[in-house]
């Protein structure tokens, strides 16, 4: 009998199949979080571009409206439906994600004209994440545009500057 016990304690048949599992399920794990945050980083990608078609559109709603000795409240006053119109419009066609964003539309007038700012929220569907307790992950993405009177330019011409200004860059958890 204590033959047969230790014969047993020093059997390790198996020992390599119990360990190859526990390493699978943490690496299926990391492939499948990894998969997600792809997928999610993909989507804020789409989220910026959506967000920077809507503050560019509505700036220019801004721009070609009538607005001669209105000043910059004025401006919005007069406009600003027309502008939160196109700025939705344009998250909406820009953002293919099956989630769709909810912008959110601010005009500010500053001592250099008129600032047009648009965030984009959505969430980033976790295919994954479900099994280790993550369903979705939320992105959001800010894009701003100016409307300003430019100094002098050349007859017929309308000068159009684009700048960028990143500052929300992260990943929301």
């Amino acid at each position: 009998m204590r033959v047969l016990l230790s014969r047993r304690r020093r059997d390790e048949s198996g020992a390599i199949a119990v360990l190859t599992g526990l390493v699978l399920v943490i690496l299926l794990g990391m492939c499948a979080f990894t998969a997600d945050i792809g997928v999610a980083y993909v989507n804020k990608r789409q989220l910026q571009t959506a967000a920077d078609a809507a503050a560019l559109g509505s700036a220019v709603v801004f721009a070609q409206g009538a607005t001669s000795g209105v000043g910059c409240a004025g401006m919005v006053l007069a406009h600003q439906t027309e502008a939160r119109a196109e700025a939705t419009a344009k998250v909406a066609d820009n953002d293919n994600d099956a989630n769709p964003a909810t912008p959110t539309f601010t005009p500010t007038c500053d001592a250099l004209g008129l600032k047009v700012t648009v965030k984009a929220a959505a969430t980033s569907p976790g295919f994954f994440g479900p099994i280790f307790g993550r369903s979705n992950y939320a992105v959001d993405r800010t894009a701003s545009a100016r409307v300003t009177v430019a100094g002098s330019v050349g007859a017929g011409m309308r000068p159009l500057a684009l700048c960028s200004d990143r500052k929300s860059t992260r990943l929301n958890s």
